[in-house]
């Protein structure tokens, strides 16, 4: 069985992600940013329901589940540019990806560890992709000289 102290550190490390401390401290967007912001909380609502699930994995195994803080170095990032910000979600989902990955070989034998492992790999996967294509449509807007 995949260790449940090695679970409950995936866990923390998915719910005080960066994505998670945005979407408790949107930074502030402009009226012509609400497309982003609606990716944005889609993303955060999906990624907090991953770690509902292995909280809930964690429950059935009778294991102490321990949530975790966000770092301090979260709250340099309130006044930053969305472009800015977008570039760091995508560099932290892209080393949760791995992360996780990394863990799926490891949970070998472990069944239900080892599907949601996976699962959340590819869907922090997806979201780096996700935010890497926003931050990317946002350049190309930018450099559009009317």
């Amino acid at each position: 069985m995949f260790p449940s102290d090695q679970l409950n550190d995936l866990q923390i490390d998915l719910g005080r992600s960066l994505l998670q401390y945005v979407g408790e401290s949107w930074p502030w967007t402009g009226e012509d940013e609400t497309s982003e912001r609606t990716v944005l909380e889609r993303i955060i609502a999906e990624q907090k329901a991953t770690v509902l699930q292995f909280a809930t994995l964690l429950d059935e195994r009778k294991h102490r589940i321990a949530y975790g803080q966000y770092p301090s170095d979260y709250t340099s990032l309130h006044y930053v540019a969305l472009d800015y910000l977008l570039a760091q979600l995508v560099g932290q989902q892209r080393d949760l990806a791995a992360d996780l990955s990394a863990a799926v070989d490891d949970a070998a034998g472990d069944n239900e560890a080892q599907s949601l492992l996976k699962a959340a790999a590819e869907q922090a996967g997806r979201h780096a992709d996700e935010l890497a294509a926003l931050a990317a449509g946002r350049k190309s807007r930018s450099t559009v000289v009317g």
